[in-house]
């Protein structure tokens, strides 16, 4: 069970990195505009779209640094295992 959840968490972290990706920030807002059209949040992302624009680099930032961290942390792990020794908490390979 803890290889599929984390596998769930790296997709939705990608899923969230590429939603929230600055370059795709010109599609993003104008939908996310219509789609919550006649809302309180349709109205504050409407009307201060730079406020929105760096939660959603903060957010990007964040989920691709989980990305990393999450694909680095399996690595480590794999290659403990390759080599018959007990993972420690602290990510360090040890002799069983």
């Amino acid at each position: 069970m803890s290889a599929v959840w984390r596998k769930i968490k790296i997709g939705l972290a990608i899923g969230v990195a590429t939603l929230t990706c600055p370059c795709h920030l010109a599609l993003t807002i104008p939908i996310l505009i219509s789609i919550s059209a006649g809302t309180s949040f349709g109205v504050m992302v409407a009307k201060a779209p730079l406020l929105f624009i760096l939660l959603s680099i903060g957010l990007f930032g964040g989920s691709t640094f989980l990305v990393f961290r999450w694909l680095g942390s399996s690595k480590k792990a794999a290659t403990c295992k390759n080599t018959n020794l007990v993972l420690k908490k602290k990510g360090k390979c040890l002799s069983g």
